[in-house]
Formats: C-alpha cells, sequence, structure tokens
C-alpha cells in the first residue's frame, strides 16, 4: 500500500476510504479490495479510458502495475493481474493507449494474455 501510494499519490483518498471502513466493520484488508476500490476503480481505469490522457498518471499507474506483477507476493501479483491488466482485454483503444506506458514485464504479460485469448497479437503491436 506504502508503495502505491508513493507513485501514485492520487488513489489517497480511495484508499484512506477502503482502510476506514474495513476498520469500522473489523475485516482485514486483501489486494484483491485494495487495488479495485483504491487503484483500477478510482483512479487507473477512469485515465486509461478519458478523452485526453494524463500522460503523467498513467506512466506512473503503469509504474506501479510493473512492481505489482513483478511481486514476490503472489497474492499481491495475482491481484494486479486481475485488476490491471485484465480490463485491457476490454477494448481495443485502451488497450492501444496502454502500450505507450508499460513497462516490459508488463508489455510480456499482456502480450501473452493476449496470444492466449487468440488475439492477433502482430496486428496490435504494428499499430502501438
Amino acid at each position: 500500500m506504502n508503495r502505491l501510494l508513493e507513485i501514485v499519490p492520487e488513489c489517497s483518498g480511495a484508499i484512506e476510504s477502503i482502510v476506514n471502513n474495513s476498520f469500522l466493520a473489523g475485516r482485514e484488508l486483501d489486494a484483491f479490495s485494495l487495488l479495485s476500490q483504491g487503484f483500477a476503480r478510482p483512479v487507473y481505469l477512469p485515465a486509461l479510458k478519458a478523452e485526453n490522457p494524463n500522460f503523467d498518471l498513467l506512466g506512473r499507474c503503469f509504474k506501479f502495475i510493473e512492481f505489482g506483477i513483478t511481486s514476490q507476493n503472489s497474492s499481491f501479483r495475482d491481484a494486479t493481474y486481475f485488476e490491471a491488466l485484465e480490463p485491457l482485454m476490454g477494448g481495443f483503444v485502451i488497450l492501444r493507449r496502454s502500450f505507450l506506458f508499460m513497462g516490459h514485464e508488463t508489455r510480456k504479460e499482456v502480450l501473452e494474455m493476449l496470444n492466449n485469448f487468440g488475439v492477433d497479437v502482430e496486428n496490435i503491436r504494428g499499430q502501438v
């Protein structure tokens, strides 16, 4: 969570709300909820879908994603795949835009996902 706030401080309001709600409800935080409600829904996906994208913010989001998919913590790594990479499979525009910001490992994983879904990877690579 500290790394997320360090790289993408725009998540701080959502993270604070999640932590407070979890504490009040007596629940433990899990990586999926944290990434979904604190990163993907409030910051990352809206930034990726924006008509006029904030390139600095997207660059930092993908820096965090690269951190997540290379994490030694399997729960955090799995949550990053599910909350940050799988949504890219939902539309060509966001997928294409995302390639501008991906780090090496993120790009490798996304290309593998696309290949597994039967998408013509060479066609997408040629348009990026």
